[in-house]
């Protein structure tokens, strides 16, 4: 067993985000293979302020689900904890806040997201 925060984890494997892969459907497929918690595709924190409905759905969970995590990107620490606060009052089932700061493709470094946060 090992923890994030508060969550305590019982596996070995963390589903990581992959954009285009991970949906609601994919995680949920997952499950059986051991996936001890899973993170959402990559969402924009924009996206969750102005509440466009793609990106709602994106963080949505299944009530079974296990532990999941939102990745977040944007550029600015406020908004980012807006969108994390908000979501978290839509879906309460998220699990942890993951701010992606990985992201090297230029649609994302070219708004200061992403690896350029690094």
């Amino acid at each position: 067993m090992w923890k994030i925060g508060d969550l305590e984890l019982d596996g070995r494997v963390i589903l990581g985000p992959m954009a285009g892969f991970t949906s609601r459907g994919y995680r949920a497929f997952m499950e059986p293979f051991g996936v001890a918690a899973s993170v959402t595709e990559m969402t924009s924190d924009m996206g969750v302020i102005y509440g466009t409905d793609r990106t709602e759905s994106d963080y949505v969970t299944f009530e079974s689900e296990r532990p999941t995590g939102l990745q977040l990107f944007g550029h600015d620490p406020e908004c980012l904890a807006k969108a994390a606060s908000k979501a978290l009052e839509i879906n309460p089932n998220i699990a942890f806040i993951d701010v992606n700061m990985g992201c090297p493709v230029p649609k994302i470094s070219r708004s200061g997201a992403g690896c350029v946060l690094m």
